[in-house]
């Protein structure tokens, strides 16, 4: 086997020599040429004596050609056409059964992925086809075709075929029923709707027609009506006029001292506003005082305390001055010990600060409760006096009104 390939290696290596240099030369190496185109014709007819044979070198040869061909048109012209030159190609497309004939002629090779490319191409024509024709002629011939097929029993590859075939039109057909149900379903529920649809707007027209005679009824009558009063109207004319004009004296009479009123109201109100701002100004005067004296003791004390603490330093400097003269171990006590009343001092130093700051947020919370209180029972009274201001101006408009 190695050496076998070997030989073919060496082949397509003088292959593509031969092919560089007819390209430079093409008339130099014509009889080369005619010597590769024999070979190849001779492969040609050996592979169609055995199909199942394929060799690498057609595969070489033809590629070879390929490439060469153009540099000898003259040798090479209408020697790849097979048949009469002036034969048309067939215009009209193969049909489903001719396709299945030719890819039962090409199922025999020995090539796996031509095989499975040719099954696919065929069983989707198939279903296309199935899908597409409405003829239960062709559905039928088609059928049987496949259905003989499926029964003879000269090799498995035609009957898996044909098996696959019959799978996908049996789901074509499927889908097409379902899809033809679900249409009439749509049809009948449209049909319903519609009938529906008719059965609502007959009964709004009835409806319509009902209310539009009921309008020209009553537009006759007021007519008629009108009609036999006109007389005794023209005679009240001059007794409606002079009410008219009592009636207008009475209103602006009315309205003059409603306005009085309102003034009045309205300057009462101000007044009230500014007492109650005044008292809200000192209120918070005397907070602020009140804030600023406690403040003020609260200096005081600090001043206090560190006075205080200032002459306890004092004193035990001098206690120490006056025991400098004991022993180093009296002294380290005395060290030890002052040390702990300082940390003590400093703790109730901080506990006295703490406290005071709580004091003192504490009054601010009070302080700042007591003014929101006061502003929402301000705003309670403005409310209050507005409404009773809008009631008594409604009661006036409607005893106008009335006289």
């Amino acid at each position: 086997m190695g050496g076998l390939n070997e030989e073919q290696d060496e082949s397509i290596l003088s292959l593509a020599l031969l092919q560089n240099k007819i390209k430079r030369d093409p008339e130099a190496y014509r009889e080369e040429f005619n010597l590769q185109i024999s070979r190849f014709e001779g492969l040609v007819a050996a592979l169609k004596e055995q199909p199942y044979r394929p060799t690498r070198k057609l595969q070489t040869l033809a590629m070879f050609l390929a490439h060469t061909a153009p540099c000898y048109s003259s040798v090479v012209e209408d020697t790849w056409m097979t048949g009469a030159p002036k034969e048309a190609p067939k215009e009209a497309p193969l049909s489903c059964e001719e396709l299945l004939q030719q890819a039962l002629s090409l199922l025999s090779l020995r090539d796996k992925f031509v095989r499975q490319r040719l099954m696919a191409f065929v069983v989707k024509d198939v279903t296309r086809v199935f899908a597409a024709t409405t003829s239960n002629q062709a559905r039928s011939s088609l059928l049987t075709r496949l259905f003989v097929l499926l029964k003879g029993g000269s090799s498995p590859l035609p009957a898996r075929l044909a098996l696959c075939c019959l799978f996908q039109a049996a789901t074509a057909q499927a889908s097409q029923a379902i899809q033809a149900d679900e249409e009439e379903g749509e049809e009948a529920v449209a049909a319903a709707a519609a009938a529906e649809l008719q059965q609502q707007s007959a009964l709004h027209s009835k409806k319509t027609l009902a209310a539009k005679r009921k309008l020209k009824k009553q537009k006759v009558s007021p007519l008629v009506f009108g009609a036999t009063t006109s007389s005794t109207t023209l005679q009240l004319l001059p007794q409606l006029e002079a009410l008219k004009q009592q009636s207008h004296a009475e209103l602006q009479q009315l309205l003059g001292g409603a306005e009085e009123e309102e003034t009045e109201a309205e300057e009462e109100t101000e007044g009230e506003e500014e007492k109650e701002g005044e008292e809200e100004t000192d209120a918070e005067q005397g907070d602020s005082e009140e804030e600023e004296e406690g403040d003020e003791e609260e200096e005081e004390e600090e001043d206090d305390d560190d006075d205080e603490e200032e002459e306890e330093e004092e004193e035990e400097e001098e206690e120490e001055e006056d025991d400098d003269d004991d022993d180093d171990d009296d002294e380290e006590e005395e060290e030890e010990e002052e040390e702990e009343q300082k940390k003590k001092r400093q703790k109730q130093k901080k506990k006295r600060q703490k406290q005071k700051r709580r004091q003192k947020e504490k009054r601010r919370q009070m302080l700042s409760k007591e003014t929101a209180k006061k502003k929402k029972e301000t705003k309670k009274k403005k409310e209050k006096k507005k409404k009773k201001k809008k009631k008594k101006k409604k009661k006036m408009m409607m005893m106008m009104m009335k006289k």
